[in-house]
């Protein structure tokens, strides 16, 4: 349990009820967080993009790679066949 004034309260119900659908203020609140932290990530990489593009650069250059070694590999696969 947490303590919130009831302004915070029909806030955060408000919010539950119309930008997401009628969910539970639980849900409403863990939706919040969950948008807060990915702002952060965003913010993150645009500083390490602007503050440091070397190393920005070889991060997506990998992240790239990864992607494209995964994709190749689930293109091969057939999940129908037995394995060798």
């Amino acid at each position: 349990m947490i303590r919130v004034s009831e302004e915070t309260r029909d806030a955060i119900n408000k919010i539950a009820q119309e930008d997401f659908g009628g969910v539970s203020a639980d849900e409403a609140l863990r939706r919040l967080a969950r948008e807060h932290r990915r702002a952060l990530w965003i913010e993150q990489a645009r500083r390490l993009r602007e503050e440091q593009p070397d190393v920005w650069q070889a991060a997506t250059a990998e992240a790239v790679g990864l992607a494209d070694a995964v994709a190749g590999d689930v293109a091969s696969d057939d999940p129908w066949e037995p394995a060798r």
